[in-house]
């Protein structure tokens, strides 16, 4: 069960004191600087320190807030009570705290400024006064979701206070000195950006005897004993090693253990040890290592970065010999992931504008406003924010509403690729009437040969128009440009040689049959702006063809009578099976010609259909299923 405000339990003094060493956290706020304020009358040493505030007391010693007359600054004063001023042990251990903080000399280990005795015998030293809050009050303040502390100690920013705080380590070990009591309560984060690292009193120094006195434990906690059954530090954060009293295998592995449990503290604002009322069960969980040191696992809402967390395990090893060899290995392992972060924060900085200048283009676009052109730029800064930061929702947001609206008007590099595709086809279709003219022309011709015609010199006409139109047509088929002129005349002379064939046969129905399958021909071929002239023309064929006998100006091959026509068949000598089977074949020759034209004109629809299918959803392949799923009148911005 774990109290609402967790306990630092310490088995060396009283928790009281421990609290009452947070230095400055209610000191006032810093006085102006006065350079030229009095002069050294008055500041004799027995008057040098004025008593202003006390700012806390424990079970040894108390820190008072007092004004040096001498410089004219607050300093925060320790001092031995009165009630140890006789124990040997107690004032040795108070002067040796002093002396290894003053010989510290780092920017990140608050400085003692002087030791002495004051006049009752009351020995003291000064240190600054820090002004500020502990590292345990902003993880507090994060955790109970305080939004000024969420928006002043970013993950980035309590990352750079560790790493500050591993080079102060790392500082002593360089000088023979163990904190051993590592923990987020003795981290001062100062108001203007200053770290320090707080209360030496159980350091150990290389070579020299251990200030700490023994406890001996309770019968239960003998699984978590050792030989001499010492234990010191504070439960949570002590290194395995220092959980089990083997204080003779202490070494710069069991500071970084603690540092370990303070970055897991800031990357989850979760203890790493769950508190608990019974010490000895959080020194069973510390000794043998009972608790995953994962954020994912434990905090898994707290998405903890892959690289952090494999810092944070390495730190937290149960073997020392698994963890980073010093606090500067493990500052540098954090200074690694935090220039990559810094790297990453920029290219996220980058992409968003991008997405941004992306979003404001889109909208020109689908406005009306900027045309192709703000579609180009809307897709290349997208594109640009992409590359930065492939997660990007604004760009991703902006892909998606440019390729889901189509453009208003066709863009001219779309235009010709469509005019090339067609010119292919229409080629195409030319070979094939081209062609099937050419046949047109070589039937017309046995058939007259082989039964005899009674008019040769229409034979030769007719076929001499029809190879002439198919000839005329496969040149057109092959020639890099066509004119207009051309396909008009392809056209009239086609009607010419459809009217002249038909009156080999019979010409009332195949004549209309087929200047109505060679109008649909062309108009098909043709693009917007002709096919208004080929529709015309073929109408006026249609007509004409209708005129030339009531004219007089052809002989005529109908005759009205009884109420109904009779049809005639002048041109072929074939008896009434030849002309009907004659009939049939042309009919059934026009019908298919019909047919070909235009199922090659719907196969080449189908698969240009098919092909901007297959890019529309190649390029929203591309997109992830969020952006896919936006609807394409969504608002975007840059996240």
């Amino acid at each position: 069960m774990r109290p609402e405000e967790p306990t630092d339990f310490d088995f060396t003094s009283p928790p009281s004191e421990r609290r009452g060493e947070a230095l400055g956290d209610s000191a006032p706020t810093a006085p102006a600087v006065d350079p030229a304020r009095g002069g050294l009358e008055g500041a004799a040493e027995e008057h040098r320190y004025a008593h202003r505030k006390l700012l806390g007391r424990g079970g040894m010693g108390e820190v008072r807030l007092c004004k040096d007359a001498r410089i004219g600054r607050d300093v925060a004063m320790k001092l031995l009570l009165p009630a140890h001023a006789r124990d040997r042990d107690a004032r040795s251990r108070f002067l040796r705290e002093a002396r290894v903080q003053g010989q510290l000399e780092h920017p990140a280990i608050v400085p003692v400024y002087d030791l002495g005795v004051r006049e009752g015998g009351e020995v003291y030293f000064t240190m600054k006064c820090l002004r500020g809050q502990t590292l345990k009050q902003v993880i507090k303040d994060l955790r109970a979701g305080e939004a000024r502390a969420a928006a002043t100690y970013g993950r980035h920013k309590l990352l750079g206070i560790f790493a500050s705080i591993c080079l102060a380590v790392d500082f002593a070990h360089a000088r023979g000195v163990l904190h051993r009591d590592l923990k987020p309560a003795n981290v001062m984060i100062g108001d203007f950006g200053e770290v320090y690292v707080l209360d030496w009193g159980i350091a150990k120094v290389r070579g020299t005897g251990d200030p700490t006195q023994s406890i001996d434990l309770p019968a239960a906690t003998s699984a978590a004993a050792t030989q001499d059954g010492r234990i010191v530090g504070t439960l949570g954060y002590m290194a395995p090693e220092q959980a089990r009293g083997k204080l003779d295998l202490l070494d710069a592995r069991s500071d970084v253990y603690a540092l370990g449990a303070i970055l897991f503290e800031i990357l989850t604002l979760e203890p790493l040890h769950p508190r608990s009322e019974d010490p000895v069960e959080m020194l069973l969980s510390m000794a043998r290592g009972l608790v995953s040191s994962r954020p994912s696992e434990r905090c898994p809402g707290r998405d903890v970065p892959p690289e952090l967390e494999e810092i944070c395990v390495r730190a937290t090893a149960l073997d020392p010999g698994d963890r980073h060899p010093s606090a500067r290995a493990l500052h540098e392992a954090v200074e690694r992931y935090l220039a990559g972060d810094r790297d990453l924060a920029l290219r996220r900085e980058l992409s968003d504008k991008h997405a941004e200048a992306a979003a404001r283009a889109a909208e020109r676009a689908l406005s009306g406003d900027g045309g192709m052109e703000a579609r180009k730029d809307a897709l290349q800064e997208a594109g640009r924010a992409l590359a930065l930061d492939p997660t990007n929702a604004a760009a991703l947001a902006a892909v998606a509403r440019v390729l889901k609206e189509p453009p208003r008007e066709v863009p001219a590099q779309v235009r010709d690729k469509l005019d090339a595709q067609e010119a292919a086809e229409i080629r195409t279709r030319l070979r094939f009437v081209g062609w099937a003219q050419v046949f047109a022309a070589l039937l017309i011709s046995c058939t007259n040969f082989w039964r005899g015609s009674v008019r040769p010199g229409l034979v030769v006409a007719g076929v001499g128009m029809m190879l002439l139109v198919g000839v005329m047509k496969l040149f057109m088929a092959r020639a890099r440009v066509v004119t207009d002129a051309a396909w008009y005349a392809s056209f009239v002379l086609t009607s010419v040689a459809w009217i002249v064939a038909g009156r080999l046969t019979v010409p009332l129905f195949i004549t209309p049959l087929f200047l109505t399958i060679h109008t649909v021909g062309f108009v098909q071929q043709s693009n917007a702006r002709r096919q208004q002239v080929m529709i015309g023309l073929g109408a006026a064929s249609i007509v004409i063809f209708f005129l030339l006998e009531p004219l007089g100006i052809l002989s005529p091959t109908y005759v009205y009578r009884d109420g109904g026509i009779e049809l005639l068949f002048p041109a072929l000598r074939l008896g009434a099976t030849g002309a009907l089977g004659l009939y049939a074949v042309v009919v059934v020759l026009g019908a298919c010609g019909a047919a070909l034209i235009s199922g090659h004109g719907r196969i080449a629809l189908r698969r240009a259909q098919e092909e901007a299918c297959l890019l529309t959803a190649q390029l929203e392949y591309l997109l992830p299923e969020r952006a896919r799923a936006a609807p394409p009148q969504a608002k975007t911005s840059a996240a």
